[in-house]
């Protein structure tokens, strides 16, 4: 949770994020599996490299 609001407060602060396409899938009862194709919008590494158009895969229990 610390690690997500650092990024998403800093680096990812205004940078657009668009869920391109999403799969839900019941894995057992009461858990299903997430998976999420992203698109970000540009943004700039810590390391000061720019990142332009990133598609990304998101997989998550829920």
């Amino acid at each position: 949770m610390k690690a997500h609001t650092a990024y998403l407060s800093t680096m990812f602060l205004r940078v657009r994020q668009e869920t391109l396409e999403s799969e839900i899938s019941e894995i057992a009862p009461n858990v299903a599996l997430v998976v999420l194709t992203i698109r970000m919008g540009d943004f700039t590494t810590p390391d000061g490299r720019l990142e332009k158009d990133m598609h990304d895969r998101i997989t998550a229990p829920s």
